[in-house]
């Protein structure tokens, strides 16, 4: 998954949707920027640069799905990890 989150978040020019897996459960389209759990947002990337994750999982109120909540999970992890800032948005 670093890979496919390494093309989301740092630039890497794209002119179609990328895909994480076979199952094109996550996707990332690039006008606008936004990462999709299956047809559900989960984080965009707004214009000024600004990463919006929003948090769809149970302990937010906002569960989507449990496949969902591990994609969002992911993600988190990874922009700590690489020391990226992002908003994580419970109320949305």
């Amino acid at each position: 998954m670093e890979k496919f989150l390494d093309k989301c978040f740092k630039n890497e020019a794209h002119k179609k949707p990328v895909y994480f897996n076979s199952t094109k459960t996550l996707r990332f389209e690039t006008e606008p920027q936004f990462l999709y759990s299956y047809e559900e947002i989960i984080c965009e990337i707004t214009n000024d640069g600004t990463i919006l994750l929003f948090n769809k999982t149970a302990s937010s109120g906002n569960f989507f799905s449990m496949t969902t909540s591990n994609h969002i999970s992911k993600i988190k992890n990874y922009l700590e990890m690489n020391d990226i800032e992002f908003e994580f948005l419970n109320n949305f």
